[in-house]
């Protein structure tokens, strides 16, 4: 029995020496994968400075259904993004790395927005910050489908961000498209054509110029 029990608590000391570098590989594993996939989305963000684009948008329920088609032009001049719905109401959303504007000619009225304390409350924030730190408010991951064609997700650390998710689908180093998932379920996906990277962009692009009787919502 002696020799029973030194063998059994032998066997259970290995399987615990085995387990404990099992999942000393597969957390140094993931932490490269993660490494990597935030190396790799640095370098593509920072190649994106100045560049326009048109959008196709599309906002789905939980349940897949299509609750609002859009469509409009984007232009990016770090740290400043000008995003424009034509199609089928007007409206320009403009992003510096300090506030957020909305403008809706049909309602006469624009809201402002203090976005300085995060990325998290804005996804296109993502396309204009500073890409350096990233990986300190975002778990990133990446998944190769083609040689050419990489989808990032990205899943905020903070418990408050809007959003459960962004993916960003890069092909042959332009970004095709965006998806995001809110914490309610829904996803919008937009896609991108006519990319033009290294566009000269003119300054007033990135300025309101407001009717005298629009109204002003800070929030």
């Amino acid at each position: 029995m002696a020799v029973v029990k030194y063998w059994f608590q032998r066997g259970i000391k290995t399987l615990s020496v085995v387990l404990a570098t099992s999942m000393s590989l597969l957390l140094y594993t993931l932490t490269w994968a993660e490494e990597e996939a935030q190396r790799a989305l640095v370098y593509h963000l920072a190649e994106m400075n100045n560049f326009s684009a048109d959008f196709d948008q599309s906002i789905y329920d939980a349940f897949g259904r299509v609750l609002e088609i859009s469509s409009g032009t984007v232009a990016i001049q770090k740290p400043r993004a000008r995003w424009e719905t034509i199609s089928p109401y007007p409206q320009v959303l403009l992003l510096n790395d300090k506030a957020l504007e909305i403008y809706d000619p049909d309602l006469e009225q624009v809201t402002q927005r203090d976005i300085s304390k995060g990325w998290e409350q804005v996804p296109l924030a993502l396309l204009i910050g500073e890409v350096g730190d990233i990986g300190q408010h975002f778990v990133i991951a990446s998944e190769l489908f083609a040689l050419d064609l990489t989808v990032f997700t990205l899943t905020p650390k903070s418990p408050n961000a809007v959003f459960e998710f962004v993916q960003l689908t890069i092909q042959d180093g332009v970004l095709t498209r965006i998806t995001i998932r809110d914490q309610g379920a829904q996803e919008t996906l937009v896609s991108l054509s006519n990319y033009q990277r290294d566009v000269v962009l003119e300054s007033e692009l990135f300025k309101l110029d407001l009717p005298p009787n629009t109204d002003v919502i800070r929030g």
